[in-house]
């Protein structure tokens, strides 16, 4: 049942150079060009990613939630 937390923990800065390698520039536009109210639903780790389009949507004026199923 789910996965040993010590083998995560061994894993982690893989995680980290993996993480400060991604491109968001094409997530960042999209999320910009929406005019209207966004909901972003996520669920455990994934709720993170939510909120950082919540603070995106935000800076852009535009009304945001982040919640879960």
């Amino acid at each position: 049942m789910g996965r040993p937390f010590k083998s995560e923990l061994s894993r982690l800065s893989q995680t980290l150079s993996w993480a400060s390698n991604i491109e968001l520039d094409e997530l960042r536009q999209e999320v910009l060009s929406i005019s209207g109210p966004i909901y972003f639903v996520g669920s455990g780790g994934s709720l993170s990613a939510c909120q950082y389009g919540v603070q995106l949507a935000e800076l852009n004026g535009t009304m945001a939630r982040a919640i879960t199923p």
